[in-house]
């Protein structure tokens, strides 16, 4: 069950789209400084104390972009990193779970859109969000490994390289009548599609090996946060012309 921290009241979701959320600002009072010194001296700490809540009380009243500065520079000293992206971090926690950290006010509606599509379907190859951290500034989630294109295969009924040249014919013609006449022939991948468009969810990077993994033998997609409401607000700017699916 995914656990939601109790200080997550100020970013939620609502009929469909991200709410905003307001800051109660950061105070240079004795108790953050008491905060500051507390960050200084954090031990390293298992996914389940992270899923616990154990950093509550100190991401507590730190503004967002502060708040995943001082995450950063603690986690890099504790865990190996994985991987990164334009606005995340990831690190491995054990063998079976990363934080998702992240790095940008765009990683963090990220981590939102995913926890609120994680809780939303369950039945999704999906990985799984197991804590939502306050304000959304990071998640705890399944670790994937490599994927493997056999099972990938098994899951949807064709070929993962017959699938990325499916996406990369509809980035190049954005002809989307033909592009779900093709997935229709595939029910398992028809119903993850769907169900990530539901949400707004960009399908054009779906058709990269960085995207899915493999968790329990099964394929299972990494990220699913950028949404055209993620795009048209962080990077839209850069890339005009890429709309939703």
């Amino acid at each position: 069950m995914l656990r939601v921290s109790s200080l997550f009241k100020k970013a939620y979701w609502d009929e469909g789209e991200l709410a905003t959320y307001t800051s109660r600002g950061f105070n240079p009072d004795e108790k953050n400084a008491a905060r500051l010194e507390e960050w200084k001296e954090l031990p390293r700490m298992t996914a389940q104390k992270l899923s616990s809540g154990a950093l509550d009380h100190l991401l507590e009243g730190v503004p967002g972009m502060e708040s995943t500065e001082r995450l950063n520079t603690w986690a890099r000293k504790q865990y190996k990193v994985l991987g990164r992206g334009s606005s995340r971090k990831v690190f491995e926690l054990d063998a079976d779970h990363v934080m998702k950290l992240a790095t940008d006010q765009a990683g963090v509606d990220q981590n939102l859109v995913e926890s609120h599509v994680a809780q939303k379907f369950h039945d999704l190859p999906i990985t799984r969000v197991h804590y939502v951290a306050p304000k959304g500034v990071f998640l705890v989630v399944d670790l994937a490994h490599e994927l493997n294109e056999e099972h990938f295969k098994s899951q949807f009924g064709l070929e993962f390289q017959r699938f990325c040249r499916v996406i990369s014919v509809y980035k190049q013609t954005r002809d989307t009548q033909t592009f779900w006449e093709v997935v229709s022939a595939y029910p398992n991948l028809e119903h993850l599609l769907k169900s990530l468009q539901s949400h707004g969810l960009l399908m054009g990077d779906l058709g990269s090996p960085s995207q899915w993994g493999d968790f329990k033998n099964k394929p299972v997609l990494l990220d699913y946060g950028a949404t055209q409401d993620v795009w048209d607000k962080h990077y839209k700017r850069y890339n005009p012309k890429l709309d939703v699916l």
